[in-house]
C-alpha cells in the first residue's frame, strides 16, 4: 500500500507543478485576446467608418489592470493636422470608454493619399 500512496503523491505533485509552471509561463508571454480584439475592431470600424477614414496596424496588449492599444489612423489629404488630431483624440476617448477595466491608447496619424508610397513595406497590410 505504501508504494501506491507514494506514486499517487508523486503524480499529484507533478500535476500541480505542471499547472503552476504553465500559468507562470503564460504570464510572461503575450497571448491573443479575442474578446478585446473583437471589441476594438468593432469600435474602430464604427468610428473610422462614420468619419470616412480607415485604420491599420491595430496592436493591443493586456497589462493586467489595463489595456495598451496602438493603432494607425489614415486621414483624407484635405484634412488639416489640427482637425485630424482632434478626430484622433475623439476616437481615443471612445476606445478608452469601451475597454474594461481601462485603456491607454496611442494613435499614429497618417495621410491616406501617400501612405502606400511612404510605407511600401506595409502595402500588403490590410487597411480597414
Amino acid at each position: 500500500m505504501g508504494p501506491i500512496c507514494g506514486i499517487l503523491t508523486a503524480c499529484n505533485i507533478f500535476w500541480s507543478g505542471t499547472g503552476l509552471l504553465k500559468s507562470a509561463f503564460i504570464g510572461l508571454m503575450d497571448t491573443a485576446d479575442p474578446i478585446a480584439q473583437a471589441k476594438l475592431t468593432e469600435v474602430l470600424d464604427r468610428e473610422t467608418g462614420a468619419r470616412g477614414m480607415t485604420y491599420h496596424s491595430l496592436r493591443h496588449r493586456n497589462l493586467g489592470d489595463a489595456h495598451w492599444v496602438e493603432v494607425h489612423l489614415l486621414f483624407p489629404e484635405d484634412l488639416s493636422l489640427a482637425e485630424a488630431h482632434r478626430t484622433a483624440l475623439d476616437i481615443e476617448s471612445v476606445i478608452e470608454a469601451s475597454v474594461e477595466p481601462r485603456a491607454f491608447v496611442t494613435t499614429h496619424l497618417e495621410c491616406a493619399s501617400d501612405h502606400d508610397m511612404l510605407h511600401p513595406h506595409e502595402k500588403n497590410r490590410r487597411a480597414r
